[in-house]
């Protein structure tokens, strides 16, 4: 299955978490988004399954995997359901059984603040497994944040793209300056509302693009750019 793993960064109203459920939810056929501060399920389509709570959410997903198409759009806030959703995704029960994210035939989890879900301090290795052992059930993840230097450096080193949008804190901006290289510090200061920079992080290959996803400006970082405490996948 292929998959990928997005990272979203900017302030608020930049327009990150339009670009993750347009340019990747969007082009997905079954989608979990995960609304950890209960404001996400506001956009939701009037076709979603809206759910609340852990249990709700596995029964919702129970049901989609008699179906090719969905989207599940879960309120969940309690970091012990947090966790016990991350461990039905992506741990196997047995060796001969499939994980849930196997089992619905691969997704996309959309979450709206991932540093809420992943935070820099305290996330459990279950949490910490949707980056590094996601791939490997079809599991791709759409993460946004305001509070880049917040996150679990799992969230950082294992994300194949980052997509930065307004920035203009100082944290963030270090966290930028560190991670991503100087140049792109007074780029992303000036980007207006929905105009946004995507980077490959493999390659340093950096992309421009407005709100309509129209090309502006493509070239090669100086240095190829290594988040802070990058790991191996899996």
């Amino acid at each position: 299955m292929n998959t990928r793993r997005v990272l979203a960064v900017g302030r608020t109203e930049s327009g990150k978490s339009y670009y993750l459920r347009n340019a990747i939810c969007r082009r997905s056929p079954r989608v979990l988004h995960l609304d950890v501060m209960g404001e996400a399920h506001k956009e939701a389509s009037p076709r979603a399954v809206q759910v609340e709570g852990l249990r709700a959410t596995l029964d919702a997903l129970v049901v989609a995997a008699d179906y090719t198409r969905w989207d599940i759009w879960a309120f969940i806030r309690e970091p012990d359901q947090l966790q016990a959703l991350a461990t039905r995704l992506v741990y196997k029960p047995t060796l001969a059984e499939p994980s849930l994210a196997e089992l619905l035939g691969g997704l996309v989890l959309e979450c709206s603040e991932v540093s809420t879900l992943a935070p820099l301090r305290g996330t459990p290795p279950d949490v910490s497994g949707l980056w590094s052992w996601g791939r490997h059930r079809g599991l791709s993840i759409a993460a946004a944040t305001q509070h880049p230097a917040l996150c679990d450096v799992r969230v950082r080193a294992m994300s194949e793209y980052v997509v930065l949008f307004t920035l203009t804190d100082a944290a963030s901006l270090r966290w930028v300056r560190e991670n991503m290289g100087e140049e792109l510090v007074p780029v992303v200061r000036r980007l207006p509302q929905g105009r946004g920079v995507r980077v490959e992080m493999g390659t340093g290959r950096a992309v421009e693009f407005g709100r309509d996803w129209q090309l502006l400006r493509e070239w090669k970082l100086g240095g190829t750019p290594r988040l802070s405490g990058n790991l191996r996948d899996g």
